[in-house]
């Protein structure tokens, strides 16, 4: 499926980074997703029954019979109008986190058209993102709906193009942008004024001129400059960012660098390209934020206390808890300076591991996990919690039936991104493909098992879940179609 004939063949370099790299990051990956599956296996069949399997299953077919060639535009355009008809007939309105900090935040901005109102927000593009569109459309819902909607779609054609110039089959490309930008999650949480929303949108735009650089070599430095913009809108979108900036380093490495003489001063040019661009905007950012915080600040983010204090709670399951936010006085009737709470937050999450490592690292592996991978729901929880039309689709059992349908379709993704990594132990899958994605991955992994946990924090990963399920469906959809030919 994956086809890099034509390309130059790697140098002594790029065969140990290869091997090394497989053997790491697949059997890694594999260990840790096995796990994964494992927890949303059971987690789904507790919540669904046996029945979810079958749907599962039946959901395969439809898949194997979607494996043929679309364009990038057409499952943009698709994509776009499900997205708009979906944001409007489930009438989103955006609630807590989404509304402070976002919502308001970007309509504050598209007002006041100073830069002093996104700079030193959670995630400044995403206000300056959605305060475009506020400023030319208006202080409503509808403004985000297209925002958010035009943020998916967009992102879905830059895979279905990365995909194809890295090599995809354009069947098995288009499978797996149609996978990205029709899955049920996807669409419930097209509705919902979002950073994942635009954090997608630059990391598959950054995918996107990798995938020129490594297909037009002439012109790679300036591609990979491009990506290097790329990946500092990601990195203040959110910090998570910083590990695709890692993988996309040794991808420029491998897949990138020439494998005759000169490869240091061609390798030094590549570097320098992608981390320029990313370091100047991420330290002009910082010099703007400055006077506002008090503190340079790579990223304005500044809640990595309050977050481990949270990743630690066994009551939640690493998820938010108010009472913590409150013994640690970030909030509530006795609150003190965040510099005192963070220390205050540190010092109980640290007596919570420390006190019994055993239980903190099973609890990690097994109900924090489930919290961050075992449901996808989280579109359907967040686009429809102040909806109107809640109440109806609960007592119809319609938003039931459409948890059922989201879970089922992830839980197919899931298992066959596992058969996936299981087939790159054993069959060669180009280094180029795994490296950008299974380091971040695994970074963000181990980062988890002591911060806070949330279903939609796993978002960022799922276009590399959903290219390599394509892969291995579109392999299946082969066999199966060479075995019925006469």
């Amino acid at each position: 499926m994956i086809q890099p004939a034509e390309l130059p063949m790697p140098g002594p370099l790029q065969h140990r980074v290869s091997a090394a790299l497989r053997v790491t990051l697949v059997l890694c990956a594999l260990a840790y997703f096995a796990n994964v599956v494992f927890q949303t296996y059971t987690y789904q069949i507790e919540h669904y029954g046996h029945a979810q399997v079958a749907l599962a299953l039946l959901l395969l077919v439809v898949l194997i019979a979607s494996w043929r060639t679309v364009s990038a535009r057409s499952i943009s355009l698709v994509a776009f109008l499900v997205y708009l008809a979906w944001s409007f007939g489930s009438a989103t309105v955006p609630v807590s986190d989404f509304l402070v900090n976002y919502w308001e935040k970007a309509a504050a901005f598209s007002a006041e058209r100073s830069i002093r109102n996104w700079s030193y927000s959670l995630s400044p593009p995403t206000i300056a993102y959605y305060g475009v569109f506020i400023a030319m459309l208006g202080k409503s819902t509808v403004a985000t709906y297209v925002a958010s909607a035009l943020a998916w779609a967009i992102s879905a054609g830059l895979l279905v193009k990365a995909l194809t110039n890295f090599g995809f089959e354009p069947r098995t490309a288009s499978l797996a942008g149609l996978m990205y930008a029709l899955a049920p999650s996807t669409v419930a949480y097209s509705s919902v004024v979002s950073p994942e929303a635009v954090f997608n949108l630059f990391l598959l735009a950054a995918a996107y001129a990798l995938s020129l650089a490594y297909r037009q070599r002439e012109h790679s430095l300036a591609f990979v400059a491009a990506s290097s913009v790329c990946f500092a809108f990601l990195f203040l979108t959110r910090p998570v960012g910083l590990f695709f900036l890692l993988g996309a380093a040794l991808f420029v490495l491998y897949s990138l660098g020439p494998s005759a003489a000169g490869k240091g001063r061609r390798h030094a040019r590549l570097l320098i390209a992608l981390g320029s661009p990313f370091a100047v905007i991420v330290l002009l950012n910082a010099a703007v934020n400055y006077p506002a915080l008090g503190a340079f600040r790579l990223n304005p983010h500044g809640g990595g206390a309050a977050n481990l204090l949270n990743g630690t709670n066994y009551a939640t399951k690493g998820t938010y808890s108010q009472d913590d936010m409150e013994l640690a006085g970030f909030q509530g009737p006795n609150p003190v300076s965040w510099k005192e709470a963070s220390a205050n937050a540190t010092r109980i999450a640290l007596s919570r591991i420390s006190s019994d490592p055993v239980r903190f690292f099973s609890f990690a592996l097994t109900d924090k996990v489930t919290s961050m991978w075992g449901s996808d729901t989280h579109g359907l929880y967040w686009s429809l919690q102040a909806s109107p039309h809640l109440q109806r689709m609960q007592s119809s059992g319609q938003y039931d039936a459409m948890a059922r349908l989201t879970d089922a379709f992830y839980l197919l993704s899931m298992l066959s991104f596992v058969a996936a990594l299981a087939f790159a132990v054993f069959r060669k899958v180009p280094a180029m493909f795994l490296v950008p994605w299974l380091l971040p991955l695994l970074v963000m992994a181990a980062l988890h098992v002591f911060i806070e946990t949330q279903g939609r924090y796993h978002i960022p990963f799922m276009p590399f879940v959903y290219s390599a399920a394509a892969l291995m469906i579109g392999r299946l959809s082969a066999r199966l179609g060479r075995s019925a030919a006469p």
